[in-house]
């Protein structure tokens, strides 16, 4: 999820919120779909990733409503936010996402997180 800030607090509506069909939206959500037009989606420069993922616009309402149950969202971007909207049961066929192994500050600050939240085990047997 990505908030949508030009760095002087002017926000840009991206259009209709893919959720309420409302607005204004500032929240883009990647998918992990390719997008209905190839070259109007999210890449990754990292990972040679083209700019074909899908993606979708949402109000500050409906982000909190996504983050408690995905599953609501059901439309997409159909390719830029001014291109539209799709069913993203009519997205293309198969997954579109990172390629992990060619980011390794994510895998990295992944493993120090598992480190954080591992408790250690007390090696010393308790005795009854």
């Amino acid at each position: 999820m990505a908030r949508i800030d030009d760095g002087n607090g002017d926000l840009p509506d991206l259009g209709p919120c893919c959720m309420c069909e409302g607005g204004p939206t500032h929240n883009l959500i990647m998918l992990s779909q390719r997008g209905a037009i190839p070259g109007h989606g999210w890449g990754c420069v990292v990972c040679d990733l083209p700019l074909d993922g899908a993606y979708a616009v949402l109000c500050e309402a409906c982000i909190i409503r996504w983050q408690q149950d995905n599953s609501l969202l059901t439309i997409a971007c159909r390719g830029w936010p001014g291109e539209g909207r799709i069913p993203i049961a009519e997205l293309p066929a198969g997954a579109f996402d990172h390629d992990m192994s060619k980011h390794p500050e994510e895998a990295a600050r992944a493993y120090k997180m598992r480190q954080e939240i591992e408790v250690p085990q007390d090696p010393t047997p308790t005795v009854n």
